[in-house]
């Protein structure tokens, strides 16, 4: 409602949440005037402003019981969507990362050639095992990172953490390559 003080303190705050989720896939954060889209508002049972509603993927409307600053926005978002937003905008130190991966890149360190690629063999099995919520081609990194230390040695991950760190630092890339670029440092 234009008129609700709640709604116009809040405006701002869910205008930088869309910003945020913009490039997200299959994230969308939508405002809707219920003082004009009366039938809409009565269908999902908007009694008062402002009123936030989720919609599952399945599009079932749920009631939004979430705080109403940035902070508890994003991280309501990213919990529902399986996300890893930060409130820059960014992805976060997480993002990518796939526990059991993560414990066999441990152990990949610690071996020789022969144990190594018994270890990306193992790794490999376990992308076919990422939740559909992971980006797939992303998360892949982990076996090329895996067979690039092979190749190169394990001073490539100290470069290549190099090279990502400068990469994010460049402001006229797109959001899609900070993405990758942040995922593949966390995964390093």
């Amino acid at each position: 409602a234009p008129w609700c003080g709640h709604c116009k303190t809040l405006k701002p705050v869910f205008e930088k949440l869309g910003k945020i989720f913009e490039s997200e896939q299959g994230v969308e954060i939508a405002k809707v005037d219920a003082t004009k889209a009366k039938d809409l508002a009565s269908k999902y049972g908007v009694k008062g402003y402002p009123t936030l509603k989720w919609v599952t993927a399945d599009n079932k409307v749920e009631d939004a019981n979430v705080g109403r600053d940035l902070t508890a926005l994003v991280k309501y978002v990213n919990e529902r969507a399986g996300t890893s937003r930060t409130e820059s905008g960014l992805l976060s130190a997480t993002a990518g990362l796939f526990a059991p991966l993560s414990a066999v890149v441990n152990k990949f360190l610690k071996e020789n050639t022969e144990g190594r690629n018994k270890l990306i063999a193992e790794a490999e099995e376990l992308l076919k095992t990422i939740p559909a919520t992971m980006n797939a081609r992303l998360t892949g990194y982990y076996v090329r990172a895996m067979k690039k230390v092979n190749v190169k040695g394990d001073d490539f991950v100290t470069k290549e953490k190099a090279r990502l760190s400068n990469l994010l630092k460049n402001t006229n890339v797109s959001q899609k390559s900070l993405d990758s670029f942040q995922t593949r440092l966390n995964i390093l």
